[in-house]
């Protein structure tokens, strides 16, 4: 009789735990917090189908592109309008004009057979030149003087080709440039850039070139 008793007590007390164990479950299940995200970057996809690589734990979009790749930029860090491997002139000097290589376009300037006077055409391509330095105060010139090889004295032509560079140094010092700026070379007649047969040729040997120093 006892062990009937014992046995009603126990299946009831059974019973009215059932409820609480199953309450339990559903508070667990509604209280369990997910782990965090790991911390690397993950992929998603907006609206307009661009991927974006998103920090896990910031948020913050770090890269978007159409494949959510990295995509690099070539700079144009001396805002000449020429970037990346095709600028061949990096660092040319503010307000320069340049090439199409990204290197300061200075035109060449011409002389009259046995002169060392600047003409019109001279004078107006070293006022932009002066313009430049004025900006750019560390630039330096390097002034080349040339000759055609009318005459055949080698003797004059290099004297002839330094004078032409030195009118165009004293040109600039009287447009405000210091001349300790400036170095000079007279070549004469040893480096044409035509073979003096004619005379368009010969006009285009008489010149002076003159090349930046940036660095």
């Amino acid at each position: 009789m006892k062990n009937s008793r014992l046995i009603i007590l126990t299946l009831s007390l059974g019973v009215l735990l059932l409820p609480a164990c199953a309450s339990n479950k559903e508070k667990q299940a509604q209280t369990h917090v997910a782990p965090p995200p790991a911390q690397t970057a993950e992929k998603s996809q907006d609206r307009n189908g661009i991927g974006e690589i998103i920090d896990a734990y910031e948020g913050k979009v770090v890269a978007k592109s159409a494949h959510a790749t990295l995509v690099r930029v070539d700079k144009d860090l001396d805002h000449d309008g020429v970037t990346g491997k095709a600028d061949k002139c990096p660092g040319t000097p503010k307000g320069a004009p340049v090439d199409e290589n990204g290197c300061w376009n200075i035109q060449v300037i011409q002389f009259d057979l046995n002169s060392t006077e600047l003409n019109p055409a001279g004078q107006s391509v070293l006022d932009a030149v002066s313009s430049v330095l004025h900006v750019n105060k560390a630039v330096k010139l390097s002034i080349e003087g040339h000759a055609c090889s009318a005459g055949d004295n080698a003797a004059y032509n290099n004297y002839l080709s330094l004078q032409r560079a030195q009118a165009v140094k004293d040109y600039l010092i009287s447009k405000g440039v210091d001349g300790a700026r400036m170095s000079l070379t007279g070549y004469g007649a040893n480096q044409p850039v035509k073979d003096n047969k004619t005379r368009a040729h010969r006009i285009q040997n008489r010149r002076v070139i003159i090349n930046p120093i940036t660095r």
